[in-house]
């Protein structure tokens, strides 16, 4: 996916707090690359993996419900 200036992208983390047995697992960040070889980008969502540590990404998609501003609405994009 190539964006133009202005344009955004974004990718759905998805993850299930499970916490049936084992240590649950705190990322306190996630490193995003956007294209091999690019510098990464270090997020800080503070996520809660439960004892599964796992955490799966969805495809980038292009964000087209931004605002002029750049603003997203409240809601996060449904996913198919």
């Amino acid at each position: 996916m190539t964006l133009k200036p202005g344009e955004r992208a974004y990718a759905v983390l998805v993850w299930r707090n499970t916490t049936e047995a084992g240590t649950p697992v705190n990322a306190p960040y996630v490193r995003v690359w956007a294209k091999p070889g690019a510098r990464p980008v270090t997020v800080t969502p503070e996520l809660d993996l439960g004892t599964t540590g796992k955490l799966g990404v969805g495809p980038w998609k292009k964000d087209t419900a931004s605002d002029a501003t750049g603003t997203r609405p409240s809601t996060a994009p449904s996913t198919p």
